[in-house]
């Protein structure tokens, strides 16, 4: 008993302190279902843990509790289901249905988790019967526009499940239980846009029983219950129909509901990237800023699909229909995006401190420059000229000192894959810093030189492009470690092993370092102070680099 009690007490403490830390210290130090307890407990004013981090829009925090039931399966389990039924009916009291869908898709969207919050929102006893049908058509937009993000290999289950959800939230509004009043769909009245009109052209909801029965009777008529790759499955003439129905839900729920944001599903589809910039150019910077946390997250969200989707279509034959227009067009208008939505960061340069499962600014910017690298030569001078003017400004202003780069990035493998070294060339032309350091103060050559010594070979001209862009084989890493110090470990250890070693590194072994290196070693290694007038800057930074912090 007072170990569940601290584990109640701590739990709503790191809600309160939006501490995802404590949160995280929760989840090592009590039992599962301890942890399971605590999520359905209640504080003074009735309201869960769940309950009072969805209030204070704490993003970060509602992650972790939801991949408390999400992630771990807590809910596959029947010994907690009631309990996480429970969290799940206290959320209904207190937030609006729109905005718990919104929190537990953008934790977790897994088929799994879908299925069973359509489950607990059908079963619901606390919800209105407008509720439900609100959750259900969500949950519906949910599971198909999943299918673009290629989570998993059951596509066709999924949009069928996605269609049932539909089809109950329609049972809901005009076939009710008992009698009740029917609640049909009300229009979403808007004048088109310019934008919207190329994102869903004459395309409108469908609004009827018989309506949704013909859309699923296409899906299924055109292949979707067959069991195809994903490249395949997404070329079935009726998926594009299907999503943007997806999208038509979202947008008309969305809007209802006064939200004041861009609902979250939005940033499945890579086009909505247009509305969004038209929705942000109505507001002053002033209005929105600073932007939440969530918003960062998404903005990341949305780079992160489009970098993916866009080194997809490198894959389609190059006399695929508008393939080369296809990617500048959406190279251009990723770009025209990060440019609208980051005038409201408070400081441009918190974009690059951003990462989202995996996904960072530096990943994003490497892969567009792939993308970019690929198809240049199929692109106008022009072209190729906006596009880098882009990339130039990224690179040379939003990644500031100890921040993972671009070149970073492109040097953190996997190993059995190539390096592109024009890739490499394009970022070092466009303003890369080959002594940019990063958060433990190494290069792009410190990460380099300690690959497994299996590709040591192979990525000899990429050592030398980032040697001849003017990158110091003698600066130090927190550690200590300097690039030659790392590069004469690892010659060594080649030749133990007979493996041949390129003649390049055996002479940058023996390169006579300019006499500034030398002073500026000395300098650092004596802890003589450099700083205020005492050098130029450029100097202060000379020394800085050859100095192990």
């Amino acid at each position: 008993m007072a170990l569940s009690a601290e584990c109640n007490s701590l739990v709503f403490q790191a809600v309160k302190e939006n501490s995802v830390s404590k949160i995280q210290f929760a989840e090592r130090t009590y039992r599962h279902t301890q942890l399971w307890t605590s999520l359905a407990q209640c504080n003074e004013e009735g309201e869960t843990p769940l309950v009072i981090a969805m209030k204070g829009k704490n993003l970060s925090v509602i992650k972790e509790l939801v991949t408390w039931i999400s992630r771990k399966n807590f809910y596959k389990n029947e010994e907690c289901e009631p309990m996480v039924l429970l969290i799940f009916d206290q959320l209904s009291y207190h937030i609006p249905i729109v905005e718990v869908i919104d929190y537990l898709v953008v934790s977790s969207c897994s088929y799994g988790w879908l299925k069973f919050i359509t489950k607990v929102f059908i079963n619901s006893t606390s919800l209105t019967r407008q509720d439900k049908t609100i959750a259900l058509e969500l949950i519906g937009a949910a599971f198909i526009t999943t299918v673009l993000s290629d989570l998993d290999d059951r596509f066709p289950k999924v949009i069928i499940f996605g269609l049932k959800c539909w089809k109950k939230a329609m049972t809901l509004r005009y076939f009710p239980d008992g009698g009740g009043p029917l609640l049909p769909k009300t229009t979403d009245l808007c004048v088109p846009s310019a934008a919207s009109s190329q994102v869903y052209g004459s395309a409108v909801e469908v609004m009827t029983m018989d309506e949704l029965d013909l859309l699923q009777e296409e899906f299924l008529r055109n292949g979707g219950n067959a069991d195809l790759p994903y490249g395949l499955f997404m070329r079935l003439p009726c998926i594009p129909r299907m999503t943007i129905q997806a999208f038509l839900v979202i947008r008309r729920i969305s809007r209802q509901a006064n939200l004041g944001h861009l609902y979250r599903l939005h940033f499945e589809m890579l086009n909505t990237c247009m509305l969004i910039m038209e929705q942000m150019n109505e507001f002053e910077p002033e209005m929105l800023s600073p932007l939440s946390p969530q918003t960062y997250d998404l903005f990341i969200t949305i780079l992160g699909f489009q970098s993916k989707y866009l080194v997809r279509m490198l894959e389609e034959p190059l006399d695929s229909p508008a393939r080369e227009e296809f990617i500048y067009a959406n190279l251009l208008a990723a770009n025209k995006f990060i440019a609208t939505i980051s005038k409201f960061f408070p400081e441009p340069a918190i974009i690059s401190s951003i990462e989202i499962e995996g996904n960072s600014f530096a990943k994003i910017v490497y892969c567009f420059l792939s993308v970019l690298d690929s198809i240049s030569s199929q692109l106008t001078n022009q072209e190729n000229q906006i596009l880098e003017e882009y990339y130039s400004n990224y690179i040379r202003n939003l990644f500031p000192e100890r921040t993972t780069t671009v070149l970073h990035v492109a040097m953190n493998g996997p190993w059995y894959n190539d390096i592109p070294l024009d890739t490499i060339k394009l970022t070092l032309k466009l303003g890369g810093d080959p002594n940019a350091i990063d958060e433990n103060g190494g290069t792009a050559l410190h990460i380099l030189a300690g690959i497994n010594f299996l590709y040591f070979d192979k990525y000899m001209p990429v050592f030398r492009a980032l040697v001849d862009a003017g990158c110091h084989l003698d600066m130090s890493r927190d550690d200590g470690d300097t690039v030659l110090s790392i590069l004469k470990k690892k010659v060594k250890e080649c030749k133990r092993r007979e493996f041949f070693v390129h003649p390049y590194y055996e002479s940058q072994i023996s390169t006579v370092f300019p006499l500034t290196c030398y002073c500026a070693r000395v300098i650092g290694r004596h802890g003589i102070r450099f700083d205020e007038d005492r050098l130029p800057p450029p100097l202060q930074r000379l020394v800085a680099l050859h100095s192990a912090r």
